[in-house]
């Protein structure tokens, strides 16, 4: 679910309708995503959740705990018995792996 968060929010409408009251957003329409968008957005999702799973496991628990989990450095490192240097270093390498991997993805 954080994906799909960090989607909308790169997309900008995140929240936009919600710091509107109902008549301010019905008279400027507040833009939804197309069909389309959210199908596009979807796909995107499936593809990294897919590649984030195939990474091997030291790279794959970096990302699902620090990225997809949201915990804080100090509690992934202490689950994980790293360093801050090597959490640092296995998210480099598992976003760098992601985007090779991922090209369409990314764009």
């Amino acid at each position: 679910h954080k994906i799909v968060d960090l989607i909308r929010q790169r997309s900008g409408l995140d929240g936009l309708a919600e710091d509107l009251d109902g008549e301010a957003c019905q008279a400027i329409q507040c833009p939804q995503p197309s069909p389309d968008k959210l199908a596009e957005q979807r796909q995107t999702l499936r593809q990294v959740l897919q590649g984030i799973a195939k990474l091997p496991q030291g790279l794959r628990d970096v990302m699902e705990l620090r990225v997809l989990q949201e915990q804080s450095t100090a509690q992934v490192c202490q689950a994980l018995a790293i360093t801050e240097n090597n959490l640092f270093q296995r998210l480099f390498k598992a976003r760098r792996t992601l985007a090779l991997n991922l090209p369409m993805a990314m764009a």
